[in-house]
C-alpha cells in the first residue's frame, strides 16, 4: 500500500504542476498550506518549502485576506471567488483571481486554492482607460462641435462645444438617452 500512496502522491503532484494556476493545497481546520504547484512557486517567487507548512494568514498580502484566512474566516472554508493582490518574494504585489473550493471526500480536508495571475489584464484596461481619457481630451479641446456614432447609429461620443450648439439640456447628456438625444437634435 505504501508503493501505491507515494505513485498516487506523485501523480497528484505531476497532475498539479501541470496546470496553468497557482495552485495551493491547504489544510481546512488549520489554514496551513499542504502542498503546491510550480505555478504558486512562480507566482509568489519562492520555492514550495517557503511555502508548505505556513499558514495561509502569513502569506496573505491584503487587509481583506488576512480577514478572510483569520481564524474567525469561516466563509473561506466554504469556498469562494475573489479578486485580490499576492505578496511576490520581491515586494510587488500582483493581482490576482483567487478560487477557494472545498475538496470533498479528503480526510483531513482540504481547500483548493487557485489563482490567475490578472497582472497583464489589469495593466491592459489602464492602458485603455489612459487612452480614452487621451481621446476625450482630445474631443472636448477641438474647437468644433464633434459627435461619434456607431455604424448602428448609437452615440459613441460627443464633446461639450456640440452640447453646447445643439442646446442638449444636461439631463439628456446625464441619462446616455441616445434616442432622445437624436430626437433632441432632430
Amino acid at each position: 500500500m505504501g508503493h501505491l500512496s507515494a505513485v498516487f502522491n506523485q501523480a497528484g503532484q505531476a497532475v498539479l504542476d501541470a496546470l496553468q494556476e497557482a495552485v495551493w493545497l491547504v489544510q481546512a481546520d488549520t489554514l496551513q498550506i499542504v502542498g503546491c504547484n510550480q505555478a504558486a512557486c512562480t507566482l509568489m517567487g519562492l520555492a514550495a518549502p517557503a511555502m508548505v507548512g505556513h499558514g495561509v494568514q502569513q502569506l496573505a498580502a491584503t487587509p481583506q485576506d488576512m480577514i478572510l484566512w483569520s481564524p474567525q474566516g469561516e466563509d473561506v472554508r466554504h469556498g469562494l471567488q475573489s479578486f485580490t493582490h499576492v505578496r511576490h518574494s520581491d515586494g510587488r504585489l500582483i493581482p490576482v483571481e483567487q478560487r477557494v473550493q472545498v475538496l470533498a471526500g479528503t480526510q483531513p480536508a482540504l481547500l483548493l486554492l487557485s489563482m490567475l495571475n490578472r497582472s497583464e489584464q489589469q495593466q491592459h484596461e489602464q492602458e485603455l482607460e489612459t487612452l480614452l481619457a487621451e481621446l476625450r481630451a482630445t474631443l472636448d479641446s477641438a474647437a468644433d462641435g464633434i459627435l461619434v456614432c456607431a455604424i448602428d447609429g448609437r452615440l459613441r461620443a460627443f464633446n461639450q462645444r456640440l452640447a453646447a450648439l445643439w442646446q442638449i439640456p444636461l439631463d439628456l447628456l446625464v441619462q446616455r438617452n441616445d434616442t432622445a438625444v437624436q430626437a433632441h437634435m432632430q
